[in-house]
């Protein structure tokens, strides 16, 4: 068989130690090293160790669920900007076909495909919704986002920007200041 990169199991050692109720960061020692991503999707694969064992079959079905949701939800931007389901299909099978080039991030059991699901959520608030109550949903998606990998404060901070310039009262005026 196939070699296994230390990564991957770096990887299952910080879910496995969650789902056995110990901090996701320890003091690193000659045992354990945790990784430098954030804990969300960590504590969102723990609850599969007991369902599927102490292996990638859980943390895999996490990625894999939420790497249809984001294929999902890009076909829905697809087709509601375009006013056609067939563009939204195709918009769809391109991010599909996509992850056969990208599929270690699902194989590997890694927090990219959760951070993706985020950040397109937070989008859809962002760009769609009218009310505060969408506002209140960006701004959960995108520090969801940042919770699930450092990367999601890159789009906090562009999002939070495009609603202070360009959404009128997307933010209170306290906003500014902070």
């Amino acid at each position: 068989g196939e070699p296994v990169r230390r990564h991957t199991t770096d990887t299952l050692q910080q879910i496995a130690r969650i789902a056995a109720g110990k901090p996701a960061y320890p003091q690193p020692d000659g045992e354990f090293i945790a990784l430098a991503y954030n804990p969300l999707y960590y504590f969102v694969s723990a609850p599969t160790l007991a369902l599927f064992g102490d292996g990638f079959m859980g943390p895999r079905l996490v990625s894999a669920l939420c790497a249809l949701a984001a294929g999902g939800i890009v076909g829905w931007i697809a087709c509601r900007e375009s006013q056609s389901r067939s563009v939204g299909a195709l918009a769809a099978a391109l991010y599909f076909a996509s992850y056969r080039l990208m599929d270690a991030w699902l194989t590997c059991a890694l927090p990219d495909a959760m951070l993706l699901v985020w950040v397109l959520l937070g989008y859809c608030g962002l760009a769609y919704g009218r009310t505060k109550w969408h506002d209140v949903a960006w701004l959960l998606c995108f520090t969801l986002a940042f919770w699930t990998k450092q990367h999601g404060a890159f789009f906090f901070g562009f999002a939070v920007l495009y609603a202070l310039l360009f959404r009128q009262n997307a933010l209170p005026r306290w906003a500014l200041v902070a």
